[in-house]
């Protein structure tokens, strides 16, 4: 049960791609994916106990995550002009932040709390209210997966 349990919660975090956010600012796009499933340990069962099945879990899950901030750049009135004033014509500036989301307790009604850790620091950085935005939301989408694999696996 323990393969197919952690084949299943894989696949449920690896379908979060592409979320977009609409932060205040209209040239600014966020998007964050979870990248890749970096650790899933633990184990799965269903035990028939008085006649009554009981679903178990307990993992240990670190997704890493990519966020995508793209600002249209209008720095250049003369790029601009070139450009004969189109917006969609304007080049994007792109930077790319990447980390892992751990969750050391996944199991039947846990509070699914999550630690953030950085490849580098974001702190300080012109972006940092959009990349706690992006987290949150990836926060939010990774908790419903594993709030619908708990659904799923306790349907067994």
């Amino acid at each position: 049960m323990t393969e197919t349990a952690k084949q299943k919660l894989k696949e449920m975090c690896l379908s979060i791609r592409d979320m977009e956010t609409s932060p205040d600012e209209s040239d600014v796009s966020v998007q964050g994916t979870i990248s890749s499933v970096n650790k899933l340990e633990g184990e799965a069962q269903i035990v028939l106990t008085r006649g009554k099945k009981r679903h178990l879990y307990d993992f240990n899950l670190k997704l890493d995550f990519e966020i995508a901030v793209a600002k249209r750049d209008f720095a250049s009135i003369e790029d601009k002009k070139t450009q004969n004033d189109d917006p969609k014509n304007t080049p994007d500036i792109k930077r790319t932040y990447k980390g892992s989301l751990l969750y050391n307790e996944v199991a039947p009604q846990s509070t699914l709390e999550s630690t953030i850790k950085w490849k580098k620091n974001p702190v300080g950085i012109a972006h940092e209210s959009h990349l706690k935005i992006a987290i949150q939301k990836l926060h939010q989408q990774v908790q419903s997966k594993l709030k619908q694999f708990e659904e799923d696996y306790c349907g067994l």
